[in-house]
């Protein structure tokens, strides 16, 4: 539904909150962008003007927005929330492990030691998302 929000990024605990219009988006991140994040605002606390790249998601009970420094990131966690059994939790644990065409590469090469390390990825979801994974994944 959306592509980015652009606007000031602050932060609200390990979230980030983009203020577009008068309006402040409360958007989750993982540590990865957070990480990028910091680092484009040079020190601590300081606001920037950015866009972010966001996934919508949906649900009965739930209206979330997920944010990612880079396209390539969402195009993975969406990629990943296809996987039965993976939310977005695990998926933004996954993220998290580095650049998108390295986790490609590992869920392609069936290395589920690497996707282990993602926090809230144990032996069963790795295995799943390798078997529904490894012939789709783009680097």
């Amino acid at each position: 539904m959306y592509e980015f929000i652009e606007g000031t990024v602050t932060w609200r605990g390990a979230d980030c909150v983009v203020a577009v219009g008068g309006i402040g988006y409360l958007v989750r991140v993982g540590q990865r962008t957070k990480h990028l994040l910091e680092k484009d605002m040079g020190f601590a606390g300081q606001a920037i003007s950015q866009h972010i790249f966001v996934h919508h998601r949906v649900r009965e009970e739930e209206e979330s927005l997920y944010g990612f420094y880079t396209a390539a990131d969402r195009d993975l966690f969406e990629a990943l929330l296809t996987v039965e059994r993976v939310g977005p939790a695990t998926a933004l644990g996954i993220v998290d492990l580095g650049e998108p065409e390295n986790v490609w590469q590992a869920i392609r090469l069936g290395n589920v030691a690497f996707l282990r390390r993602a926090r809230g990825c144990g032996d069963k979801a790795a295995g799943n998302i390798v078997l529904a994974l490894a012939k789709k994944g783009s680097a």
